[in-house]
């Protein structure tokens, strides 16, 4: 350095540098609200739980939505938090609201993120389709009485769709066809695909519904992935039985992450990984 300072005629000074006090790391997250209408009423419920998990909110900030309003709130907190704990605390207030949410870390990745992950009901779609689909078997009363049960825990995912699917025999392919014709999508839907896939993003829709309804909204928003449960058809007929492994909400988590095995189900579909 004193041979380079003197080849450019630069005078050189060194100092040290003084004591500093090393300051723990404050982690950053980011909150985002998506609702037909955050009422005030929520967004108080939402700051006391917060305030109460020492999670600091710095920033409440709207973003561009037509139909929707949509909110990313900043957090900091001492400590890194166990996000699935969290997202189980609010889903109390998620369901009582009717809103969505998601919780990412407020960093580099978060801001270079190429792949999107979406589930399908209430979230792509307006509906259950699985609702839609026990008035074509004439067995909505039944199909409501098992997804009851499993939500209250008496029975687990798995076999509650065993039983829903066994009640679905005989409904034709031509029938769902028109319900499909006629899905009714969540406002905005159509135009935060054409924004992303603008941006470079990559699109996957990753269901517990069934193939046949989430291969139809693949090809209509030109989704780069899809992912569902896979129902037996013969003679233009659902025959009860599923084909395959059951995707569940465990594997709906871990689809995106590229650690779950290899599934395809159509020549439209392909597995992605990180």
């Amino acid at each position: 350095m004193d041979k380079v300072a003197k080849k450019y005629q630069l005078e050189l000074l060194i100092s040290p540098l003084p004591e500093m006090t090393i300051v723990s790391p404050v982690h950053r997250y980011i909150l985002t609200l998506l609702s037909q209408q955050l009422r005030t009423e929520f967004l108080t419920k939402l700051s006391r739980h917060l305030r109460e998990r020492q999670l600091h909110i710095t920033a409440v900030s709207p973003l561009d939505s037509e139909d929707l309003q949509v909110f990313e709130i900043k957090i900091h907190v001492d400590q890194p938090i166990d996000r699935q704990q969290l997202m189980q605390e609010l889903l109390e207030l998620k369901s009582e609201f009717q809103l969505d949410f998601s919780l990412q870390s407020d960093d580099l990745f978060r801001r270079n993120k190429r792949l999107i992950f979406l589930d399908a009901d209430m979230t792509f779609i307006q509906c259950e389709m699985i609702n839609d689909m026990s008035r074509l078997a004439g067995k909505e009363t039944e199909i409501a009485e098992i997804t009851n049960r499993a939500m209250d825990g008496e029975i687990n995912f798995k076999d509650a769709l065993r039983q829903v699917i066994a009640l679905l025999e005989g409904v034709r392919l031509s029938d769902l066809g028109l319900l499909i014709l006629n899905i009714s999508y969540i406002p905005g839907v159509e135009r935060l695909v054409y924004i992303l896939k603008t941006l470079g993003y990559q699109i996957g829709i990753v269901s517990d519904g069934f193939t046949r309804i989430i291969d139809h909204i693949k090809q209509r928003f030109d989704v780069d992935y899809a992912f569902a449960n896979t129902l037996e058809v013969r003679n233009g007929k659902f025959t009860g039985r599923i084909l395959g492994e059951i995707l569940d909400g465990q594997q709906k988590m871990c689809y995106p992450s590229g650690s779950c095995s290899k599934r395809k189900y159509s020549s439209r579909t392909s597995y992605c990984s990180r």
